[in-house]
């Protein structure tokens, strides 16, 4: 499993992450987990690759990074279980019986983030835009040293 754009995945212990909860071979549809990464000494689980995203477009306060899971177990207790649960003995308990029903419910929580995201991207797009046609309409696209009529200096010394 891959995880791109991952804030502070170069020094972070645990990552919060999407994956199919498989038990006794059958699938129990996509919760979410918190996932240790590093163990006490801060070195990575077996399984666990971070790579450093060195260039981003934007947000440079936020180190973002790849985080690659190959056949990585996670405990039982590491299962968030506000929309599912499982028992020791292997049991998933879910409010919502349905799959597809209970991964919207998970999603749901995350969209007022990508919505404040998507409108901070569109806000910076106007601003950009709004100044690019100031600058087009008010330069006046003459080099500096172009004298312009009627705009010559006064006589009277510059002190």
């Amino acid at each position: 499993m891959l995880r791109m754009y991952t804030g502070n995945a170069m020094y972070g212990n645990y990552a919060m992450v999407f994956t199919q909860l498989v038990v006794h071979g059958r699938s129990q549809g996509p919760h979410c987990f918190i996932a240790p990464v590093r163990n006490e000494n801060g070195s990575l689980y077996p399984g666990v690759t971070m790579v450093d995203m060195t260039y981003k477009e934007s947000l440079h306060g936020v180190v973002n990074g790849i985080l690659i899971f190959d056949k990585v177990q996670v405990p039982r207790d590491h299962l968030l279980d506000k929309f599912g649960s499982m028992a020791p003995d292997g049991q998933c308990h879910s409010p919502t019986k349905n799959k597809n029903e209970r991964f919207s419910a998970m999603l749901a929580a995350l969209t007022p983030s990508r919505l404040a995201m998507t409108f901070q991207a569109v806000g910076t797009m106007q601003v950009v835009d709004a100044d690019f046609i100031y600058l087009t309409v008010h330069s006046l696209h003459v080099p500096v040293w172009t004298v312009i009529p009627g705009a010559e200096l006064p006589d009277a010394p510059l002190v």
